[in-house]
C-alpha cells in the first residue's frame, strides 16, 4: 500500500508580495506609514536582497525576500541595550518607585 504523502502548503497570501497601500497588519511594521518610512531608510538594503522593487509607478515588496531581510538584521538585536532598559535606568526607577 502507497504511503500518503502531505502535500506542501501553499505559500501564505501575505507572503506572495503588497504594495504599502495594502500592507499586512500582521507583518512587522505592521502599518503603511511605518513601513514606507522603513522602506525609505533602507532601500537600497532592501533593493539588493530582492525584496523591493518597483512595478509600474509602485514600490512592491516580496514577502520571502523582505522576511530573509529581517532575519538578518535580527542577528544585531542581542547586542542592542535600550537605555530605557539599561540597568542603571532600571535601578533609578526602582528608587523613584
Amino acid at each position: 500500500m502507497a504511503k500518503h504523502v502531505k502535500k506542501s502548503q501553499p505559500i501564505a497570501d501575505s507572503l506572495t508580495c503588497w504594495n504599502f497601500a495594502n500592507w499586512p497588519e500582521h507583518v512587522f511594521p505592521h502599518d503603511p506609514d511605518s513601513a514606507r518610512h522603513l522602506c525609505r531608510e533602507h532601500r537600497d538594503d532592501l533593493s539588493e536582497a530582492g525584496a523591493l522593487a518597483r512595478v509600474n509607478r509602485e514600490l512592491v515588496v516580496f514577502g520571502l525576500a523582505y522576511l530573509a531581510w529581517l532575519k538578518t538584521l535580527r542577528k544585531g538585536v542581542k547586542e542592542i541595550e535600550m537605555p530605557c532598559n539599561a540597568p542603571a535606568q532600571i535601578a533609578k526607577r526602582k528608587k523613584k518607585a
